[in-house]
């Protein structure tokens, strides 16, 4: 047998070897493809719950703070209230 023909031959049984492996390894690829995909969604869904939780914060937000607005005013009030009485400035 020639060098090129041994060398063929040894070729054909590494490739013999690989297929089976490559395809597995493939295989596995599509199943976390499919997985990554999976979990993409769940993240999308996510991302809608945590932005109607976030409107829903900024509204409360909006309406806490003129009540405190007010009593911010109601405290200052009462602290130059009471440094006239006390005589400070």
């Amino acid at each position: 047998m020639r060098a090129g023909e041994y060398a063929q031959v040894c070729s054909a049984q590494q490739l013999n070897k690989a297929i089976p492996l490559l395809l597995d390894m493939r295989d596995d690829l599509k199943a976390v493809h499919k997985i990554g995909e999976e979990t993409l969604g769940e993240i999308k869904v996510m991302r809608k719950n945590t932005d109607a939780t976030l409107e829903e914060i900024r509204g409360l937000r909006e309406d806490i703070q003129p009540g405190y607005a007010s009593n911010f005013r109601q405290i200052q009030a009462d602290v130059r209230a009471i440094k006239d009485r006390l005589g400070m400035q």
